[in-house]
């Protein structure tokens, strides 16, 4: 029996002492748990705090920047127990498309043409503008909802410019479709010298404004201002005194205003369809200079690539500044123009246009050729303070006219009958009414110009061509500001000029039937004409009123005699400027009395050249085109201006 109790002490023992290490067990292995629990939590934590430390790594999300979110990566900065967050982003500029020299040295330049090459390099992608299968399985409220207000503006302005190339080509391509059969080919990208590019520069986050919540696009002023003429957008606001900047047009709006610790950024909107066609810039590298209100002129070394600096002040007229009164007053003394003239433009009680601003008309005589060959696109920024509407002004019509009365205006000169040969091509080509500016009219119009400026630049001296346009413009301001008053004229030596006419009788004789008074014609006849007759009744009072008071100070002024002082023999030189005939076969000269063979050959010559002016300025104005709503804004200062600007 003691045994017995003896053997079930000890197993009651050792059963207890058993329980008590699986109860040890048990709570070493949840204290375990436990602690890998909070060690694994500690770990976290210490791990989150250094991504926390990444600052700006979901600011570079695709939702942001699209495929430029590839490059954003962390590295570990082992000194500073910390991560940083680095990333690509562009360096938008505008140049020409052999251009090798980027804004960043040694990196690859990426051309914006369009193309899916480009799109893949340039990482970026184009949207239908309406994809209405799309849309149409989207509600009110998600419509609304699916506006992209977290991308960045840089990205959609990328996205602009690859759908302006597209398109552009696109509706050339449709252009020589519809055109006769051509014998040039068709002009490719690589015939264009303007175009948007960009470089892909790294950078950190750690260098970004705090302010600053998405990655930014680093461009310049003077390119972020040729940008915005590109995609058709007009500056309504450019105030860089308070830094306030919007330009809008085209369906896009940008703005622009100083960011703290930065500089200014521009940002880049869409409320509506855009429109790239015939409204499309012509893409030439000439376009930067009239984007700050400076025209080129057909005096310009085209071997001198070099751009105009925005202090630069050229005494050559091989660039005229048009952007503002006082701008135009500068060129108008330039030209060779009395102080009256001058003040005309300075004071904004005084009359500067007819039909439509003379400033146009300087800039059609004088204005370089910037029309691409064989392309369809004749767009240009406004370069001046004047608004250009067509609903006010027929070029066609006014070529027409031109035409009527140069055909009766007594003159039989080599070059006379040039510029009717040309009329001529040029009205055959527009097809009659209603008038079509395509590619068979584009095409005799610059070749048209061509002949002109041939005719200026080898055959005359830049001398007696302003001496000329002087004397026009002079007159136009005088009659316009005087009006039916201003019925004489004075000659550089003071004396009066009137009456008598020394032009050939039909350029005072082009009465039309119905049209007593014909003859005494001013600008507010032309005024108070109703629009079928506008154009007509101007080319009246420049063929009537004004060429034959050009003839008539030209042949009595010394200047013009002196300029063509080289001339041993004028008669013999007056025979060839004729159609193969003597001086006895041109016509009668007017106003009852003759003329000596020095005086004809000194009248001949001015109306050769003022004849050619206006027949310019008319195919230059056919040729190029503005935007109704454009208008510059002064800002000539900027042209070249390398500051620093941002998009965001």
């Amino acid at each position: 029996m003691e045994n017995s109790s003896t053997s079930g002490s000890s197993s009651s023992q050792s059963n207890s002492g058993g329980g008590g290490i699986n109860t040890s067990n048990a709570v070493a292995v949840v204290a375990l748990a436990i602690s890998i629990v909070a060690l694994m939590g500690t770990i976290m934590q210490v791990l989150q705090q250094y991504y926390a430390s990444a600052a700006g790594y979901s600011n570079c999300h695709e939702s942001v920047v699209g495929d430029w979110s590839k490059s954003k990566k962390r590295i570990f900065r082992p000194s500073e127990l910390r991560f940083e967050v680095q990333f690509e982003a562009p360096v938008i500029f505008v140049c020409q498309p052999t251009n090798e020299d980027g804004p960043l040295a040694k990196v690859k330049i990426h051309y914006i043409n369009g193309t899916e090459n480009s799109l893949a390099e340039t990482r970026t992608r184009l949207e239908l503008q309406d994809d209405r299968q799309a849309q149409a399985q989207l509600s009110s409220k998600e419509r609304i909802a699916t506006a992209d207000n977290e991308r960045a503006s840089w990205l959609m302005l990328l996205n602009e410019l690859q759908r302006m190339e597209k398109d552009s080509m696109a509706f050339e391509q449709e252009e020589y479709r519809k055109s006769p059969l051509r014998q040039r080919q068709q002009p490719d990208w690589d015939n264009h010298t303007l175009a948007a590019a960009l470089q892909i520069k790294p950078r950190s986050w750690d260098t970004m404004p705090s302010n600053v919540k998405k990655p930014y696009a680093t461009t310049t002023m003077c390119h972020m201002v040729e940008m915005a003429a590109m995609l058709g957008m007009h500056w309504k606001v450019f105030n860089s005194s308070v830094d306030k900047y919007r330009a809008e047009g085209n369906g896009c709006v940008m703005t622009g205003t100083k960011v703290d610790d930065l500089g200014i950024m521009f940002s880049f909107q869409i409320y509506s369809k855009r429109k790239f066609k015939e409204n499309r810039l012509i893409p030439s590298d000439d376009i930067k200079e009239y984007c700050f209100g400076f025209v080129p002129t057909i005096w310009r070394d085209t071997n001198d690539s070099r751009r105009l600096d925005a202090d630069e002040n050229p005494k050559d007229l091989s660039v005229l500044q048009l952007a503002s009164r006082q701008e135009m007053a500068e060129t108008l003394v330039m030209i060779g123009c009395n102080t009256n003239t001058s003040n005309y433009v300075l004071s904004k009680e005084k009359k500067d246009g007819h039909l439509f601003p003379i400033a146009f008309e300087i800039l059609g005589a004088l204005g370089k050729t910037i029309h691409i060959e064989n392309s369809s696109f004749r767009m240009l920024p406004n370069p001046t303070y004047h608004h250009w509407d067509e609903k006010f002004i027929s070029p066609v019509k006014l070529l027409q006219e031109y035409r009527k009365y140069l055909a009766t205006s007594g003159w039989q000169t080599n070059q006379i009958s040039r510029i009717e040969g040309l009329g001529a091509r040029v009205e055959e080509a527009m097809k009659g009414p209603p008038f079509d500016v395509g590619l068979p009219a584009l095409d005799a119009l610059h070749a048209a110009l061509d002949q002109c400026d041939e005719f200026l630049l080898n055959e005359n001296s830049k001398q007696k061509v302003l001496y000329i346009l002087r004397q026009h413009l002079q007159l136009v301001f005088g009659m316009l500001n005087r009006d039916k008053n201003a019925r004489l004229a004075r000659d550089e030596d003071g004396n009066m000029v009137g009456g008598s006419l020394t032009a050939p009788a039909a350029v005072m004789s082009n009465k039309r039937d119905g049209d007593s008074d014909y003859g005494d014609l001013s600008f507010e006849d032309v005024n108070e004409a109703p629009p079928e007759e506008r154009q007509e009744k101007l080319m009246g009072v420049y063929f009537e009123k004004i060429l034959p008071r050009v003839l008539q100070l030209s042949a009595l002024g010394h200047s013009w005699a002196t300029l063509h002082q080289h001339n041993a023999n004028p008669a013999k030189e007056g025979e060839e400027a004729h159609d193969g005939g003597a001086w006895g076969d041109a016509p009668a000269p007017g106003a009852g009395r003759m003329q000596s063979g020095k005086t004809r050959f000194l009248e001949e010559r001015a109306s050769d050249i003022w004849c050619t002016l206006i027949f310019r300025m008319l195919c230059w104005l056919l040729l190029h085109n503005f935007h109704k709503k454009d208008v510059q804004v002064p800002k000539s200062e900027l042209l070249g201006c390398r500051l620093p600007v941002y998009i965001a």
